[in-house]
């Protein structure tokens, strides 16, 4: 590639003397360029510098390298510095930035004298739009693959010893049809060991947090932690990526832990350790929720395992979820809650992060004073597929294979808690939401969620439990 570089400089004589230098440069390439002016005290020491630089930005796709773009990624990107000190300790002041994605201003400091280099900086925006930042790139083999974790290795390179400090306050991120403001956080870095950490903000009504550490002393199989969890996020304030409404009304909390290390995201997950949990309150989801392609798993879940879910504007009363993630594998018999005025639903199942194959079966019960038709409800009610494309569980592979251990059950004559009938022995009115959240029992063996584990018997030479059970799951 070509670059070019024109400009005028002071005499050669005030180099040689180590004078007082000025310079005024430009330089071009195909996707760029940046100019530099200003003063060197000391040139052949690099020290009194006084630069003011502009660095400006065509086609960032280009410049990167990004590959399978298929738009622009906005206006030039233009970017204003002011370089102070020398070499061996330079101040970036002024650093401004001002389009239609990005407005944003800081400083930074780089030293260089001392035995680990080290980077501090200080980053405030007015708006940060990632959809005019972001390329559209085409579906990577993953994604066309039906997956939702790259198989990507990362490209990693041995990571220099280096000190870094920084903050950040950004006023607006917005993305679609997201928006979140007043985040805040820092990011430190002590050799291969990087944390973000106090991350914070607001989204949809709520306030969200966030911490992450990346450890890579191994580059090409780093460990990753994360930690993320959200309050009071308004359903009616929330919506897919095409635009559609989740709710009408209705909070969620949220906290997601994860720790894994790997080649890959999707190595990473494979072999994860963590916990998820999800709490949704008094909610009525929007009419056309259940119905809409690609509307999350979350979504799936509420409306896959409630018979009732078609009503209009279903009202979910709580839901609750909880999931402990151990080697890629999340898991739990009665970790699925949801009461809505006519129904308790209790379930559990699994998510297979490494295959990311899904498996969920919960048992639906009238409460008390409804009047429901019994009869009317199925036994149990399924959902299977993938993290990508879950779907309702009505094949007899997909539902036997529920975490709720319908399958060990089947194959070894034990019946899960939900199958041995403890559920239906309990009150109508049973917390199911503070069952799934491990707070109420339904019985003295899950005071855990997912600590449920199906005991080995014998099989049953009647096969009477078997039966219902396969009644239960095939209708037959």
């Amino acid at each position: 590639e070509v670059i070019s570089l024109e400009g005028t400089t002071a005499p050669i004589s005030k180099l040689t003397a180590n004078q007082n230098y000025e310079v005024s440069l430009n330089l071009v390439h195909e996707h760029a360029s940046a100019t530099v002016n200003g003063t060197i005290e000391k040139p052949l020491d690099a020290t009194g510098i006084n630069l003011q630089t502009r660095l400006k930005i065509d086609e960032l796709a280009d410049l990167l390298g990004l590959e399978n773009v298929t738009r622009d990624l906005g206006d030039p990107l233009v970017l204003d510095t002011r370089v102070l000190g020398s070499l061996q300790e330079i101040e970036v002041k002024d650093i401004k930035i001002d389009n239609s994605a990005i407005k944003l201003n800081g400083k930074a400091m780089l030293k260089l004298s001392q035995s680990i280099p080290e980077i501090s900086f200080n980053i405030a925006s007015e708006h940060f739009r990632l959809d005019s930042i972001l390329p559209e790139t085409e579906p990577s083999i993953d994604e066309r693959e039906g997956r939702l974790f790259s198989s990507t290795p990362f490209t990693i390179n041995e990571i220099p010893k280096v000190l870094v400090k920084g903050k950040v306050n950004l006023a607006e991120i917005s993305y679609k049809n997201y928006k979140i403001t007043g985040t805040t956080g820092e990011i430190r870095g002590e050799n291969s060991l990087f944390l973000v950490e106090n991350v914070s903000g607001s989204l949809a009504g709520g306030q969200f947090d966030l911490s992450a550490t990346a450890n890579l002393q191994t580059p090409k199989t780093p460990n990753v932690k994360v930690k993320a969890q959200a309050s009071q996020l308004n359903l009616a304030q929330l919506t897919l990526e095409d635009g559609s409404q989740i709710g009408h009304s209705g909070v969620v909390d949220f906290s997601i832990e994860s720790q894994g290390s790997g080649d890959s995201l999707a190595a990473i997950m494979a072999k994860s350790n963590g916990s998820i949990a999800v709490d949704l309150h008094d909610a009525r989801l929007h009419e056309q929720a259940s119905k809409i392609t690609g509307g999350g798993l979350l979504l799936t879940i509420l409306n896959g395992l409630n018979p009732l879910s078609k009503d209009s504007a279903a009202h979910i009363e709580c839901a609750s979820i909880r999931f402990p993630v151990r080697n890629g594998i999340a898991t739990s018999e009665t970790g699925i809650g949801i009461r809505t005025p006519q129904l308790n639903i209790l379930g559990g199942g699994e998510i297979n992060f490494a295959s990311e194959e899904i498996s969920f079966k919960a048992k639906p019960k009238p409460r008390k004073g409804i009047g429901l038709n019994v009869a009317s409800l199925a036994d149990f009610v399924g959902i299977g597929g993938t993290l990508m494309n879950p779907a309702p569980a009505t094949d007899a592979k997909g539902l036997a294979s529920a975490g709720v251990k319908i399958g060990a059950a089947l194959a070894t004559g034990g019946i899960s808690l939900l199958a041995e009938g403890l559920f239906d022995r309990a009150s109508s009115d049973v917390d199911v939401c503070a069952v799934a959240r491990g707070e109420t029992q339904i019985s003295k063996d899950n005071a855990t969620p997912g600590a449920i584990e199906v005991k080995e018997q014998a099989p049953p030479t009647t096969g009477g439990k078997i039966k219902g059970v396969l009644k239960g799951i095939f209708g037959k």
